[in-house]
C-alpha cells in the first residue's frame, strides 16, 4: 500500500511542469515529488498529535473526576 502510494506520487510529479526546459523540469518534478511526500508526513504528524492530545485530555479529565469523588468520600 505504501509502495503504491509513493509510486502514484512519483508518477504524478513526473507529469508536472511539461512546458519547462528539460534541466529545470527534472528539478521541478523532483521538488514536486518531495513536496507531496512532505505533505503526507505533515498530515500524519498532525493526526498523531491530535490523537495523543485527546488521549491525554481524557486521562486528565478522568483523574479530575476521581479526585472529586475521593474528596467527597473523605468529607
Amino acid at each position: 500500500m505504501l509502495a503504491k502510494d509513493i509510486t502514484r506520487k512519483f508518477n504524478t510529479s513526473s507529469h508536472t511542469f511539461p512546458d519547462a526546459p528539460q534541466e529545470e523540469r527534472e528539478n521541478l518534478q523532483l521538488f514536486a515529488f518531495l513536496c507531496m511526500l512532505s505533505f503526507d508526513v505533515y498530515v500524519k504528524r498532525m493526526l498523531i498529535e491530535k490523537i495523543i492530545d485527546a488521549k491525554l485530555t481524557k486521562k486528565t479529565e478522568e483523574k479530575g473526576k476521581k479526585s472529586v469523588k475521593e474528596n467527597r468520600k473523605n468529607k
